[in-house]
């Protein structure tokens, strides 16, 4: 993955489910500069709204950029979230618009 802001990210596929509608994915090689985390797995899923439409679920569980017991502010748990925050709403916006194109 080429993030925006710079920076790529390794990812391995755990999980390819067509029938439902699910990809399990993690971070294979950590880039501590474009995201401050050690370690992260996504889940994403698919499934159909109750208005219509597809509702679109992308969720990940992480551990911070460092570990210690006293990380810099830089690679701390607030830091980690913010960053994976960012991360999957910039890509459910990618998919959004991708996927509007059509």
């Amino acid at each position: 993955i080429t993030l925006k802001k710079g920076g790529v990210l390794k990812e391995g596929l755990d999980e390819y489910d067509a029938s439902a509608f699910k990809l399990a994915w993690r971070m294979s090689d950590p880039n501590l500069d474009a995201l401050p985390v050690s370690s992260y797995t996504v889940t994403f899923t698919i499934e159909p709204a109750s208005a219509g439409g597809s509702l679109v679920k992308w969720y990940g569980r992480l551990y911070r950029g460092d570990t210690s017991n006293e990380p810099p502010e830089n690679l701390n748990d607030d830091a980690a979230r913010a960053a994976m925050a960012s991360y999957l709403r910039d890509g459910l916006q990618g998919l959004k618009k991708k996927v509007e194109e059509k």
